[in-house]
């Protein structure tokens, strides 16, 4: 090899000096040969190398690491980095492609601190070349992650304190949803259990399923929730726990009514904790976003449970709360209050929005969100028609004749929609509540007319009236 590095050095046209070496390069790379490597790193590196040769070959090898075997690729990794470190700041292009390749070799031995040390090698803050900031405060969260895969909090909490002064001006949601895990983490680990209580229980509130090119995972959230009420418990007794505590149970709570389909309830339980006055717990402060996402939950809730009175007038509550009209679903609760037919493009968006459980399949082959829609459709149907058959009524809500019978006769039989059926006619006919309405008035104008004969009567006896 040694003749052939020198024949290329003599090569004059300093493209052809590049190829002819790249091809050397290739050959050392296959032998996966450690002394003909450190002999090429050498090379390359001398004085008798073009700084602009040395840069192009040595970002060729450091690509190249890769195909070496991994205690290979380890020594003349480390062998190189010595190599350069006197002349760094030429190289520092080329290191930080050393250091990511040796780093993800460690990380894949699951030696976490060994990938982290040698990712802070690299040299973030460098006047050399222009460092995007996003890149600088992905590497702080990473080697964060590393340290603390090894229980290591202090060397983590260096590095999360750095990307602290960069996360604020982040856009990249991934990165700061990284950011907030390592911080809850940080602090479960220095058993500053309430605080990261409340970081963990902002995580378990995450809205969105998917961030950037990532899907967050309904699991992750689970766990997020159970490390929050972990840390609460191992608090110190006092009031503060005690709040947290009680906020915790009403989230699990709701949850688990969630998770059970027991929609009206859960969204009763959502929109009380929407709802919690207090946004500062000691020195931490409960996270507006949580608030406003237990109140999308309670609008989502409404919307799957089963359509009837009770449904409609905890609607009529959701759409009155000005708070509702800044959700991304507030569109869908508005036609839903105003008992409007939804058509598929609406229910397909509002589809996207629900948890996997919210979209599971029943026994009858329907999902929770067809029951929930169809039940809609059919009471919205019933403000619009005297009658309807039940073929008409089928077409309408997109399904079979036959179990759009079944479940208008549910309906009616639970109360949940005035109506009849009539088999022979095949007809569904509706009734309106004008009729009880009218009742209703009739009772109270009794009721206030028997007061005022009392308060007349009082008053002919001369006993005092109140006003």
């Amino acid at each position: 090899m040694e003749e052939a590095l020198r024949n290329a050095s003599a090569i004059s046209d300093q493209r052809q000096k590049i190829e002819q070496c790249k091809l050397i390069l290739s050959s050392v790379i296959s032998s996966n040969d450690l002394l003909q490597s450190k002999h090429f790193i050498d090379h390359i590196l001398s004085d008798d190398v073009p700084l602009v040769v040395s840069r192009q070959l040595l970002q060729s090898f450091a690509q190249e690491l890769g195909r070496l075997e991994a205690e290979t690729q380890k020594e003349i990794a480390l062998f190189t980095l010595t190599q350069i470190q006197p002349r760094v700041v030429s190289f520092e292009e080329q290191a930080l492609v050393i250091r990511e390749k040796l780093a993800a070799l460690y990380e894949s031995e699951q030696e976490w601190s060994r990938a982290a040390q040698m990712l802070s090698g690299i040299d973030l803050d460098s006047g050399m070349r222009a460092v995007d900031e996003n890149f600088k405060l992905s590497k702080c969260i990473q080697i964060a992650r590393l340290y603390l895969e090894d229980d290591d909090a202090v060397n983590a909490e260096t590095y999360i304190n750095k990307a602290s002064f960069l996360v604020s001006s982040s856009q990249n949601e991934v990165l700061n949803l990284q950011y907030k895990v390592c911080y809850a983490r940080i602090l479960d680990m220095k058993r500053k259990f309430l605080e990261a209580a409340l970081r963990y229980y902002g995580i378990s509130q995450i809205e969105q399923r998917h961030i950037g090119d990532e899907e967050i995972d309904e699991n992750a959230l689970e766990q997020a929730l159970s490390a929050a009420v972990t840390c609460t418990i191992l608090a110190g007794a006092g009031p503060q726990r005690s709040r947290v505590l009680a906020t915790l149970y009403k989230v699990c709570h709701a949850r688990i009514l969630d998770m059970k389909r027991k929609f009206l309830d859960a969204a009763l339980r959502y929109y009380s904790i929407s709802q919690i006055e207090k946004r500062q717990i000691g020195d931490e402060e409960i996270d507006e976003n949580a608030l406003e996402q237990a109140l999308s939950a309670a609008v989502t809730c409404t919307i799957l449970a089963g359509a009837g009175p009770q449904r409609s007038r905890v609607l009529a509550t959701l759409y009155k709360d000005e708070r509702c009209s800044k959700l991304k679903i507030y569109p869908i609760l508005q036609k839903v209050y105003l008992e409007r037919i939804l058509r598929k493009p609406e229910i397909d968006a509002f589809a996207e929005e629900l948890r996997p459980h919210q979209k599971a399949t029943l026994p009858d082959k329907s999902t929770v969100l067809d029951r929930a829609m169809i039940e809609h459709n059919l009471l919205s149907a019933s403000k619009l028609y005297t009658n309807i058959r039940f073929d008409e009524l089928g077409t309408l809500l997109g399904i079979d004749p036959t179990k759009a019978e079944k479940i208008a006769s549910n309906m009616i039989g639970q109360d949940r929609m005035r109506g009849s059926i009539d088999q022979e006619e095949a007809v569904i006919h509706f009734e309106d509540d004008i009729e009880e309405l009218q009742q209703w008035d009739h009772q109270i104008s009794g009721l206030c007319q028997a007061l005022n004969d009392i308060l007349d009567e009082m008053a002919k006896k001369g006993l005092p009236v109140p006003v």
